[in-house]
């Protein structure tokens, strides 16, 4: 048996962990010392790895929450606001990105979409809606009217893509949250939509109003204005389910005021 094929059974079956710094060879007869034989003299400590999070304190993510709305007090304008979110520390997931994506488009357009996490397309590149499901929200945006340039701007409800594009959990966005509040309080948009279960649970706090698509007309009260909130399925869902792409363009359209929508 090869070594790789070794290694391959190895993490078929649970192996995919190493918990010393050798091998214990079990059939050395030694199986009354739990110590691992050392095959190597020359095997030193293990390596010493930077911590991703070296420079967090402590912190949950209440805690993290509070120190980015202290920080956001001070935002004034789009400078203040960039400047506090590239000097904010306490998130987890910016220790483990390789970018910081936060709007694209159009600063104080009267349309805001916020979508779920980046795409690994956005984190290489550093600009939202950079994979696949972001063009073809672009695609349908442009059916309808919606410009980057213009009268929209997208932000993802967590500025860092998570480790391996996994789901963001409850505190991250919790911890995102704050910035978008202060971009939607300083730039006032007319309409805000919401795309994808993570971009409707950081604003609203469930997942599943997408579900009842007749009532997407939402104002939560925690906003800081009366803010017309509408919800729609995520681009990255619509380009694995291509026949839900019509419920996206449809609720495009009722996002940009078209009431003949069915």
């Amino acid at each position: 048996m090869d070594d790789f094929r070794a290694l391959y059974d190895n993490y078929f079956y649970g192996a995919d962990e190493a918990i010393a710094t050798a091998p214990r060879v079990r059939i050395a007869g030694n199986n009354d010392d739990d110590k691992p034989v050392i095959l190597d003299e020359n095997i030193t400590k293990p390596r010493e790895t930077k911590n991703a999070y070296a420079n967090l304190t402590s912190l949950g993510h209440f805690d993290a929450v509070n120190q980015a709305n202290e920080t956001l007090k001070q935002c004034n304008n789009k400078e203040d606001l960039l400047l506090a979110l590239e000097k904010f520390d306490a998130c987890p997931l910016k220790h483990t990105a390789n970018n910081t994506i936060f709007a694209n488009g159009f600063w104080g357009a009267e349309y805001v979409i916020i979508t779920d996490s980046p795409a690994l397309d956005d984190d290489k590149s550093g600009r939202h809606l950079s994979g696949p499901g972001g063009q073809l929200l672009q695609l349908a945006m442009k059916a309808v009217g919606l410009d980057l340039s213009k009268n929209c701007l997208t932000i993802p409800a967590v500025f860092w893509r998570p480790p391996g594009g996994r789901t963001p959990n409850d505190g991250e966005l919790a911890i995102c949250q704050p910035f978008i509040m202060k971009y939607c309080a300083l730039f006032a948009p007319k309409r805000l939509l919401l795309l994808g279960k993570m971009a409707q649970k950081s604003v609203l706090g469930v997942e599943s109003m997408v579900q009842n698509r007749k009532t997407t007309h939402i104002t939560p009260e925690t906003w800081p204005k009366q803010l017309p909130v509408y919800c729609s399925f995520s681009p990255e869902y619509c380009t694995q389910s291509p026949l839900e792409k019509r419920h996206l363009y449809a609720d495009l359209l009722l996002f940009t005021g078209d009431t003949n929508v069915e």
